[in-house]
């Protein structure tokens, strides 16, 4: 009894090891008739940014940004002053102080959407209203206080007020010619914004 239990734990031990050889073969000839899978050509391109100020439809003013980006990538150009804003203290008390970006700022996508390329743009810009400009606490009478009894016109302490624009943009790509991403309304003037970006293929 206990040879025949041998011969057969032998024979079934043979089966198995034969069925885990031929599954391996058959997983190992089905990997070699597979294409190769080639990987995806890195696409680069040169994009040229300019942030216009047009008034009655011509151009006063004109910003330049420029970077390198790879198709299925993200970058983000950043320039500015990081500008100190007093949030606390008083008399004895010491002063606190917290800082505060100004400047530009545009964060730029290129995706895939099928066969086309879309970009995606999120600007910001920031400045200080200057004087004169609604909102600016310099101007016309907003700078300086009267005294009583005749006394001389006491400066009112200036706190800087800050101008923001937000221009987004997602769009089908276009090589080779300037493209106009968005523009806005200055709503405390006749002037008007735009974004434009030129994409050039670099190879």
């Amino acid at each position: 009894m206990r040879t025949k239990m041998a011969i057969w734990l032998v024979m079934t031990a043979i089966v198995l090891e034969s069925c885990v050889t031929s599954l391996a073969a058959q997983e190992q000839t089905g990997d070699n008739n597979k294409a190769p899978v080639a990987a995806k050509a890195v696409r680069p391109y040169r994009l040229d940014f300019v942030i216009k100020e047009m008034e009655s439809g011509k151009k006063i003013n004109s910003r330049h940004y420029s970077t390198d980006l790879n198709a299925g990538e993200a970058d983000t150009i950043k320039i500015g002053t990081r500008v100190p804003i007093v949030t606390g203290g008083k008399d004895a008390l010491p002063e606190q102080w917290q800082y505060m970006d100004v400047g530009t700022t545009i964060h730029c996508r290129l995706f895939d959407r099928g066969d086309d390329l879309v970009i995606d743009v999120h600007t910001e810009v920031s400045d200080f209203a200057l004087p004169g400009q609604i909102g600016s606490p310099m101007a016309a009478g907003g700078g300086a206080s009267a005294g009583t009894s005749g006394s001389p016109a006491v400066a009112a302490p200036l706190h800087p007020v800050v101008r923001q624009m937000v221009l987004d943009g997602v769009t089908l790509l276009v090589t080779d010619k300037p493209m106009t991403i968005a523009s806005v309304d200055d709503p405390n003037s006749n002037r008007e914004f735009q974004l434009e970006v030129t994409a050039t293929k670099l190879k």
